[in-house]
């Protein structure tokens, strides 16, 4: 069980960098010299026939400490580096501060707050604009229609997000690259919208069809449709969402591996009859992406599409998928999400 052992030997190298910091290209060099040792073995074919028993065990353990200290290297590349130019470093002041930035992601609407992702340009702690990076999370005002793309300018707090014994708000954060947090704010809108021409458009035509869905369909049908295909369940009534999660099937009504799975299905039955098994499944892969890029609503969307992709590759190559594999490689996506 090759993916198995793999897939271990990945989340174990995340789990070692946690307890032992060191640089990220000394994880890589030490990862190189692994590699390295792992080709020359396997090119010598002749002594490796030869001295098998001394050679076949040495062979195993470079491969799977490549796979170990690789997984070491990313976990201390997703580390931040928080000086004066990451936006992190100005957390916990006991003054507000005014940030510009942009929109970085599509607007979370709530009933009482919207929550926005905002990718940081300038801070001005009292002495002028500073560059600086990084995403914050703000809490702003609801009945407020913002734009992905749409520059604004922030007066409030930066705070780290919080930890407690229950719940580490602050690395659930973390993951999605998130390390500062304001939870009240005044806004200002700003000229001159930034983002990406790709994503301005896809959002542009996200927005245009969950508005016709409410024109054809009145709620709550139209807010459960919006969930199910779109990922966008802020509609739906409290009632009715109180309901789906009494009777647990709130999976149904956001985008999740059992959507994907379903998709997934579905764009292989379409393309493998008119493409043919391998490239239909192949087409069918880019239909998944393509997907949950459309139906972005965060990190997770993408995560959950290698439900479908895994599925994949292995109806493809008619591997016998075992449960132990599978399972060790979905930790390794999660562990790399």
């Amino acid at each position: 069980m090759p993916l198995l052992w793999i897939s271990l030997s990945f989340i174990f190298g995340i789990i070692f960098a946690n307890f032992i910091s060191l640089p990220t290209w000394v994880w890589i060099l030490i990862s190189a010299f692994f590699f390295s040792c792992f080709i020359f073995f396997f090119a010598r074919k002749s002594l490796i026939t030869k001295y098998a028993i001394q050679t076949t065990f040495p062979l195993s353990i470079f491969y799977f400490l490549l796979f170990f200290f690789l997984g070491s290297a990313y976990y201390q590349f997703r580390q931040p580096n928080v000086d004066a130019f990451h936006i992190a470093f100005y957390n916990d002041r006991n003054y507000e501060v005014l940030i510009t930035g942009y929109v970085a992601e599509a607007p979370d609407y709530r009933d009482t707050y919207t929550n926005l992702k905002i990718q940081t340009e300038f801070i001005d702690t009292g002495d002028g604009d500073l560059p600086v990076s990084g995403l914050i999370l703000v809490r702003v005002q609801p009945n407020e229609i913002y734009e992905y793309g749409q520059r604004l300018r922030l007066r409030g707090r930066l705070l780290t997000p919080p930890v407690n014994e229950d719940f580490s708000y602050k690395d659930y954060l973390a993951r999605q690259y998130i390390y500062a947090t304001i939870s009240k704010t005044e806004v200002t809108r700003l000229p001159n919208n930034r983002g990406n021409f790709f994503l301005t458009q896809v959002y542009n035509f996200k927005n245009k069809l969950i508005q016709n869905t409410y024109q054809l369909f009145q709620d709550p049908e139209a807010s459960l449709f919006a969930g199910i295909l779109f990922g966008v369940d802020t509609g739906l009534p409290k009632d009715l969402q109180q309901a789906f999660k009494n009777t647990g099937t709130a999976h149904i009504i956001a985008i999740s591996g059992f959507n994907i799975a379903i998709i997934a299905g579905i764009f292989l039955s379409i393309f493998k009859t008119f493409l043919g098994e391998r490239w239909g499944a192949l087409v069918a892969i880019m239909g998944v992406f393509l997907y949950a890029f459309f139906s972005w609503h965060g990190r997770r969307s993408l995560t959950r599409r290698h439900y479908g992709e895994y599925f994949y590759v292995c109806h493809v190559v008619r591997a016998q998928t075992n449960n132990a594999e599978f399972i060790g490689f979905r930790c390794r996506l999660h562990g790399t999400a």
